[in-house]
């Protein structure tokens, strides 16, 4: 059990490290998108002796392949016939400091990001962290019927701005799930692929229905290799399961194995839960449809229904100076900002125009051009646009290298950790990001 000798117990002597690292029974690691890096092992303790001696003292740091934990429970467990066994659960140090971390504190003029920020960097985490609005204060309030830590204040303030937040190996993660989504590398599963894949499913379940949200859910069991790479917040879709095989994105919910054993990765995930910020088409039951997934047009989106991708997409158009309101809705004002758009991006039906064809009266104000080239452009935001749109936050056309002009859309994966995907990796480094 190789993967075990890099556990380290803090404040235990070298025999007493021994002892514990022979005992083990199991070594496990639960990531998941609602809490911190989690592990878990236990121990055979004959007569608890070891849980008598306090080797497993809540708060005792705790070393695993180079992070930082903090035992965080401990039970001690005595069956009949069977020897008497220690479970210990440990979670990621920097995230326990947050918890302990009390006492009324106001932060003025700062956004929620900006916050989230500050407090990874005092705690030694990398970021991926999406951007908010400035705030007059945030307050970690103290008093008698409240006694706020600054993990309280993070989940608080995820909660309003409908984020998640949470941590996984070093990295913490404060943003909605849809921004999340969008920038987080997607793998491919197809569910009757060749053991030699490097997704074969093991096994898996997917589920639709109809009671909670019109999306699906699903678990899967892959090969150690690459499912030990894999980390809450990436996704997943998946190909030859009929209905389930039509381009959706399932966020990783949950990623669990046991150290230096050889059963499959355990993943769990599901469509985007709805809220009023999510790109969903209801009336179709399909879930999520992903920012760049469908084409977007003149009658999208109603005061009461806004679309957040036509929303994102005047938020685009607006950086870009094409002005238009973000209201959530496709309408007239959108379309011409949209032809415009598309215009200076060349998106159109070249239509070539001589000067000479002109009325005497327009010629001039060409000088000595001899021909006028302009485009037929339609106001639809679809595969070709979207390759531009999505190849480049910002900017037009020509800004591109060659090789990106007429290049299919594509997902960016800022902010996500390394990852072999079998036909490259997705290469990022985990240090400070702050998206807008």
């Amino acid at each position: 059990m190789e993967q075990i000798e890099d556990l380290i117990i803090g404040v235990l002597r070298e025999s007493a490290q021994r002892e514990i690292k022979d005992a083990i029974l199991e070594l496990g690691v639960d990531l998941t998108l609602d809490m911190t890096t989690q592990m878990r092992f236990t121990v055979l303790d004959p007569d608890l002796k070891m849980m008598k001696a306090n080797y497993f003292q809540v708060r005792r740091p705790v070393v695993f392949k180079g992070f930082e934990y903090e035992i965080s429970g401990v039970e001690a467990l005595r069956t009949a016939g069977r020897t008497d066994e220690c479970r210990v659960t440990m979670r990621s140090l920097p995230i326990q400091r947050m918890r302990r971390e009390k006492g009324e504190q106001n932060w003025s003029n700062i956004s929620a990001a900006q916050f989230a920020q500050q407090v990874a960097e005092r705690h030694g985490l990398s970021v991926f962290i999406q951007d908010s609005p400035e705030r007059p204060g945030i307050i970690r309030q103290q008093g008698e019927n409240v006694d706020e830590s600054t993990w309280d204040v993070l989940q608080r303030l995820s909660a309003e701005l409908e984020y998640i937040v949470f941590e996984s190996y070093g990295v913490l993660y404060f943003t909605s799930e849809e921004f999340l989504i969008e920038r987080q590398p997607t793998i491919v599963v197809d569910m009757f692929a060749l053991e030699t894949d490097p997704w074969f499913p093991y096994s898996f379940a997917l589920v639709q229905n109809d009671d909670d949200w019109k999306g699906s859910a699903f678990t899967l069991q892959v090969g150690r290799e690459q499912g030990m790479k894999l980390r809450p917040g990436m996704n997943v879709e998946f190909t030859n399961c009929g209905a389930f095989s039509d381009g959706r994105k399932h966020l990783i919910s949950s990623v669990t194995w046991t150290e230096a054993d050889p059963t499959p990765v355990a993943v769990q995930g599901r469509t985007l839960k709805e809220t009023e910020d999510t790109v969903a088409d209801t009336t179709v039951g399909r879930g999520i449809v992903g920012w760049g997934k469908r084409v977007l047009q003149e009658g999208m989106g109603t005061p009461g229904n806004p679309q957040a991708d036509v929303k994102q997409l005047q938020f685009y158009l607006n950086q870009n100076g094409y002005i238009c309101e973000q209201t959530g809705i496709f309408g007239s004002v959108t379309v011409e900002a949209v032809r415009n758009w598309q215009t200076d991006n060349q998106l159109g039906i070249e239509t070539i125009t001589l000067v000479s064809e002109l009325n005497p009266a327009d010629r001039a104000r060409f000088g000595t051009q001899e021909t006028i080239t302009t485009y037929i452009v339609d106001g639809i935001i679809d595969v070709d646009d979207w390759a531009i749109i999505l190849a480049a936050p910002s900017g037009t056309k020509s800004d591109l290298p060659a090789s990106l002009v007429n290049a299919p859309a594509t997902s960016s994966t800022a902010g996500a950790l390394k990852i072999d995907l079998g036909d490259g990796d997705f290469i990022q480094n985990p240090e400070v990001k702050v998206y807008s």
